[in-house]
């Protein structure tokens, strides 16, 4: 089972996935987190001396320059997919989702789907695409931060949770939607 989260940056994609891997657990799933930008995290890390912090607290670049860590994964991450291939990192994606099937992981989460064609590749291998909302989350105009927004993107969602109250009701809305994804109910 592959199961995509989509949302805005802080909604609680994480989180929730972390609800729905002890559901799984639970069950005896075998679960796996495989994001997208793994990729992009690893060569940030290589390249960069990045700390894995998403902070706005600056790093500085080999050229002088200082940048906050999500402003450098998002320049990484835009930089291959408008310079190289739009498909730079699904491509990765791919191979190591194969690998965890090969592995013998029942399901394969993924808490970073933010663009339409990493949406239509978890489409194309029969995933499911849940969309967190968290109304009042900051605006960021980043595309990272908004295709997912997009009327196209939305109509590939298959269903949404609202992050609107605690984390004891989103724990619930997670156990409702493994419920849903291994019941069909």
């Amino acid at each position: 089972m592959l199961i995509a989260y989509s949302g805005r940056k802080q909604a609680g994609k994480d989180t929730l996935a972390a609800f729905m891997r002890q559901e799984f657990e639970k069950q005896g799933k075998k679960v796996v987190l495989l994001p997208f930008a793994k990729g992009v995290k690893d060569f940030a890390t290589k390249y960069f001396n990045w700390d894995g912090e998403k902070s706005e607290a600056e790093i500085k670049t080999p050229w002088g320059e200082f940048i906050g860590g999500r402003r450098l994964l998002q320049g990484i991450g835009l930089m291959m997919r408008e310079e190289v291939s739009p498909a730079f990192w699904i491509d990765r994606w791919i191979l190591a989702y194969q690998g965890a099937l090969n592995d013998g992981y029942d399901v394969v989460q993924v808490t970073d789907c933010r663009f339409l064609n990493e949406a239509a590749a978890v489409k194309m291998m029969g995933g499911t695409l849940i969309y967190v909302h968290r109304p009042g989350r900051l605006r960021d105009d980043h595309p990272s931060e908004t295709e997912m927004n997009s009327k196209p993107f939305q109509r590939v969602v298959d269903f949404s949770i609202s992050n609107i109250f605690e984390l004891h009701d989103l724990n619930n809305c997670a156990r409702e939607a493994v419920e849903r994804l291994t019941n069909g109910v």
